[in-house]
This record gives C-alpha cells, sequence and structure tokens, in this order.
C-alpha cells in the first residue's frame, strides 16, 4: 500500500496523511470482513464460501487501486 500510496500523493509532505486514509480504510475492511466470513463457515460448515468472499474482496481491492492509479497517471508505468 505504501508504494500505491507514494506513487498517488502529489507532495511528499502528505504521504501520512495519505497512509492514515489507507489504513482507515483498510481497518473498516477488517472489521467487517472476519464476522462476514464467520457467518460463511457457520451456514455452511465449510472453509469454501469464506475464501471465496475473501478472494473476491482482495481483487476487487487490487482493481479500484489499478484503477485509480491509472486514472491519476493516465499510464500504466511510472517513474518514482
Amino acid at each position: 500500500m505504501l508504494t500505491f500510496l507514494r506513487s498517488v500523493c502529489p507532495k511528499s509532505s502528505d504521504i501520512g496523511t495519505y497512509l492514515g486514509m489507507g489504513f482507515c480504510f483498510c481497518s473498516f475492511a477488517g472489521l467487517a470482513g472476519t464476522p462476514i466470513c464467520g457467518a460463511l463457515v457457520k451456514k455452511s460448515g465449510y472453509y469454501l464460501y469464506a475464501s471465496i468472499f475473501s478472494g473476491s474482496m482482495v481483487l476487487a481491492g487490487a482493481g479500484s487501486n489499478l484503477v485509480a492509479r491509472l486514472y491519476l497517471s493516465r499510464e500504466f508505468r511510472v517513474v518514482i
């Protein structure tokens, strides 16, 4: 997450603010994901659905980071 935030942060002095906001959003995901996975395991008795849910959330997060980076930089490779 640090390298992504460094590439989208316009000023070096704002990196701490960007990191704080990024970790804030990650904390909500961690807080909500555990009970959801627990409910999926309890309902089905298997870890398959919890694994599918977790994997889909990881892919959604990676996709949103990619879209944000492409939107802000207008190209895929950025020299840091």
